[in-house]
């Protein structure tokens, strides 16, 4: 949050700069025309009608949005608990064996009404075809496990059963949290650098190949360092998705396309959700969520770079290029003579970025933002906000699975019900503002959450 907030501050810094820092005549004769409508505002007339240029950009966008969702959750499944039971060698083998044989109930005692995974009954002295008989009522500790054939994680590929062993699990969410959080530091400072198309094309397909090799892991230790590269290496694909999203479209459509990028990442989910419950393999899991992302690679040659930050690097020739093809796409005229204002008011001169550059360099964004008491409260405002939106999102998430019943229909339930609240939340934008749409989902989300509690435990859907 703080890094959008800089980066739009920083923009606007620029934008302002690089129109009053030359040829003011100019600029007054543009805004004269403008007002007067002798010729359109290009910006306008290009960035603010959601045409099918924007449609088809969405369209190429929303395939790394997808495969972002996956990799910031796939470890919901990767490293989820798997039904397993202490196996006992007198009565059967594991080689050669039911998950429920006819004898397991008795075979140990009961904890919280389910039966105990970490201890079992001792066996009678004869071995051999157990019965409900054949046990003992003297409890010992479990030596070995028998999983549900059905479903494999990293729970039984390293035999992390028990509680001793839980906090194995539990590390991986946290491992790949700290490693969004590092990749975001660095990809806010990519974005800004080489490009929105960079970052994003970059991440995805690194992500791709660290994924692949993810799967392969041959021990614990291993897969949770790849767990960490592919977080640190996928945190930015989101982030400069949204950014390429919203610079595709003017302040009119913004709302529209944050919906879309939204609902893009909820699609993400659900596909996930089924792929997890057709293959319910961790390492198959891995390699048919990251191996398309390999496909990456062909980002630059189907989507241009953001408009936006083109300009403020001074790519006349590129802008040029993505603004015609974009007017055209769209049914839309764009005239020499708007791209020849644009080039006299040295918008689109690379000459003129060593000026922007010099002059951001001497107040610096974060210097900005903490001498500005404004931007500080929002700061802080907007920060406490996500902060609180990302217990409350990801907390119904990542418990979806632990919820009663299936699962993986859970999980895809929570995905499915995000995309009619997204497009409730355009709507609601629009009709009564951002403040108050934002404060009344968080009363609402407040008081839905504590009325679970008052939920009878003993009533099953």
């Amino acid at each position: 949050m703080m890094y959008i907030l800089l980066r739009l501050n920083s923009m606007s810094e620029m934008s302002i700069q690089g129109f009053y820092t030359s040829k003011p005549d100019s600029l007054s004769i543009m805004k004269k025309d403008i007002f007067e409508g002798k010729i359109e505002n290009p910006r306008t007339q290009d960035l603010d009608r959601f045409g099918f240029y924007q449609m088809a950009m969405y369209a190429i966008l929303s395939i790394p949005l997808l495969f972002s969702a996956g990799f910031a959750l796939l470890y919901v499944f990767t490293a989820g608990e798997v039904k397993y039971r202490c196996l006992v060698p007198e009565c059967e083998n594991s080689s050669n064996t039911v998950f429920s044989p006819p004898w397991i109930l008795d075979s140990a005692p009961k904890v919280d009404g389910t039966l105990a995974t970490c201890t079992r009954y001792v066996v009678n002295e004869n071995p051999g075809t157990c019965s409900s008989i054949s046990f003992k009522n003297i409890t010992r500790n479990c030596d070995a496990w028998f999983y549900d054939p059905d479903e494999r994680t990293v729970l039984n590929e390293w035999n992390f059963t028990c509680g001793d062993n839980q906090w194995r699990l539990t590390l991986v969410g946290t491992i790949n949290n700290i490693g969004q959080l590092v990749g975001l530091i660095f990809a806010g400072y990519i974005s800004d650098k080489y490009g929105r198309r960079t970052i994003l094309t970059g991440a995805t397909f690194i992500t791709g190949i660290s994924g692949l090799i993810h799967s392969f892991s041959v021990n614990y230790w291993m897969f949770l360092v790849f767990e960490f590269m592919d977080a640190v290496a996928g945190a930015g694909i989101y982030s400069a998705g949204f950014i390429l999203g919203m610079e595709l479209t003017g302040a009119k459509n913004r709302v529209l396309g944050n919906t879309i990028t939204n609902c893009m990442f909820a699609f993400g989910e659900i596909i996930l959700g089924l792929i997890a419950m057709w293959l319910r393999s961790w390492r198959t899991l891995l390699r048919v969520v990251y191996g398309p992302a390999l496909l990456a690679i062909f980002l630059p040659y189907t989507i241009p770079e953001s408009v936006r930050w083109l300009m403020a690097n001074g790519k006349s020739e590129e802008v040029e290029r993505v603004y015609r093809k974009m007017a055209k796409m769209n049914g839309l005229e764009i005239s020499d003579e708007t791209i020849r204002i644009f080039k006299e008011l040295n918008v689109l001169q690379p000459a003129n970025k060593e000026l922007l550059d010099q002059k951001t360099n001497e107040k610096r964004p974060v210097k900005q933002v903490l001498h500005s008491s404004i931007i500080m409260i929002r700061l802080f405002i907007c920060s406490f906000c996500w902060l609180t939106n990302t217990f409350i999102y990801y907390g119904l998430s990542l418990n979806s699975v632990a919820f009663a019943g299936d699962k993986y229909v859970n999980f895809i339930l929570v995905a499915v019900v995000e995309i009619p609240a997204h497009f409730l939340t355009w709507l609601l934008t629009d009709y009564i503002g951002r403040k108050a749409t934002l404060s009344g989902s968080f009363i609402f989300s407040g008081l839905f959450c504590l009325a679970i509690q008052f939920v009878p435990s003993d009533i099953y859907y």
